[in-house]
């Protein structure tokens, strides 16, 4: 097979990311190590069994409405929890838009911190389009503008 072959598709972004991950420090080579060994069974769990359910699993809860607060401070290991999530499901191969496996995974990363989940909807010309993230003391993690709460949603058609 052919070099050109193997950069292209799906193996050429895993490869560069498998590069630039051997560069990282160790303490993130191994966050990122706990996070993809994480993601499967998320990725599993989001096919097969109701949101609800899976939330409680994972140990954080989902919003009923949205709430504001104030911002946390997150510790040193906190942020790099984040920071790899974030760079693990920027390339997650199994799904088209990974939101709602990246905010499970900082939802149990966070847990501690007691995340809620936030499901959004935002609609462009007929198309309704679905976004997920969590908030923890107020800081929404993953939110783009323009998504409405699901409870928020109700005149969307």
């Amino acid at each position: 097979m052919s070099r050109r072959r193997l950069r292209g598709g799906w193996w050429g972004s895993p490869g560069r990311t498998l590069h630039a991950a051997m560069r990282l420090p160790l303490a993130e080579q191994l966050t990122a190590v706990r996070v993809l060994i994480t993601a499967v069974p998320v990725e599993v769990a989001v096919r097969t069994v109701p949101l609800p359910r899976l939330v409680r699993w994972l140990g954080f809860t989902m919003a009923a409405r949205h709430s504001d607060g104030p911002s946390p401070l997150f510790d040193p290991i906190e942020q790099r929890r984040v920071r790899a999530v974030l760079k693990v499901m920027r390339h997650w191969p199994f799904c088209r838009g990974a939101c709602l496996r990246q905010a499970l995974l900082l939802g149990h990363l966070l847990r501690a911190r007691h995340p809620v989940l936030h499901l959004g909807v935002t609609q462009r010309g007929h198309e309704i389009t679905a976004h997920a993230w969590i908030q923890v003391s107020g800081l929404a993690i993953g939110k783009r503008e323009g998504f409405l709460p699901l409870a928020q949603s109700e005149g969307l058609r």
